[in-house]
């Protein structure tokens, strides 16, 4: 892994997607995640979640492992953005 920038860093570490989770602030402290397989899934409870609760403090990581790291790695991805990484 030779990166310049954070967004090399980012795309790098997208290449070792293994999940994503949807976690949401629930107040000080609090936070419920879920898990998911693939981001379709996690971009639909995304959707949904967000209709019913427009103001909910939401946000969808993606977890990566690299080999080189022991511990995986959460990086925020939006709707958008994740595609156009990619591309």
């Amino acid at each position: 892994m030779n990166t310049n920038t954070w967004q090399e860093y980012e795309q790098d570490m997208l290449g070792y997607t293994i999940g994503y989770t949807v976690t949401e602030f629930k107040g000080r402290g609090s936070y419920e995640a879920r898990k998911f397989k693939k981001l379709e899934k996690a971009q639909e409870f995304y959707r949904l979640h967000k209709k019913v609760a427009p103001h909910a403090r939401i946000i969808i990581y993606a977890v990566c492992q690299p080999p080189n790291r022991q511990l995986t790695v959460s990086l925020p991805v939006s709707d958008h953005s994740y595609e156009m990484k990619l591309a």
